[in-house]
């Protein structure tokens, strides 16, 4: 990806005069505190991921542009990991990526940008958005948005009959996290289930 252009806090000024908002609407907007809004806007801090992503819809923006990349302010165009008779998707991707197809809003789920070669065999890049439906819980051999180490990774849950949990990459160059089922030393949460992802094509 490119790299950036214009700081957090000045997109955020601009989506916010682009929306005709003001901080105080942004911070009803997001459920975040106006003092936060306040130090974004300043740059004395930057938003983490969620609240990145709670600004971005608040704004109806593209969440890479309002982290300063020079990028479409809305999306324009996306690849999917399936196709749908030959055709790839375009507005909001809903892969079958779980042998299922969504036709919800985005809106409805949750975000973040994967930050590594880990689904490197579904398609799915370094810096692609991933959409989850934000649950605690998974059907054995789906996509799991898992916590670990305070980060979020995305793994396949595979739960074995042996009492065996094990949380695999969809790329052979990274452990397989596993672990037995009355194994409190490895502290792994599921935070979701992944329903899609999209990526944006850079002009």
């Amino acid at each position: 990806m490119d790299k950036k252009e214009y700081t957090v806090a000045e997109r955020i000024k601009c989506g916010l005069d682009l929306r005709g908002m003001r901080a105080v609407d942004l911070s009803r907007k997001t459920g975040l505190t106006k003092s936060i809004i306040s130090q974004y806007m300043s740059g004395r801090t930057e938003p983490k991921q969620d609240n990145l992503f709670k600004i971005s819809k608040a704004l109806d923006i593209w969440p890479t542009w309002l982290m300063g990349y020079d990028v479409e302010i809305k999306p324009f165009n996306y690849e999917a990991v399936g196709r749908e008779n030959g055709e790839s998707h375009k507005a909001y991707v809903y892969d079958k990526i779980n042998g299922i197809y969504a036709d919800e809003d985005t809106n409805s789920y949750q975000m973040f940008i994967i930050k590594d070669q880990s689904l490197k065999g579904l398609g799915i890049e370094e810096n692609d958005i991933i959409f989850y439906k934000e649950i605690g819980f998974v059907k054995n051999n789906e996509l799991a948005v898992i916590r670990i180490n305070d980060q979020l990774a995305v793994r396949r849950y595979v739960h074995y009959d042996i009492g065996l949990t094990v949380f695999r990459a969809e790329n052979p160059t990274y452990k397989d996290i596993s672990y037995k089922d009355n194994d409190m030393s490895i502290s792994v949460q599921v935070v979701g289930k992944v329903m899609a992802f999209e990526r944006i094509l850079i002009k």
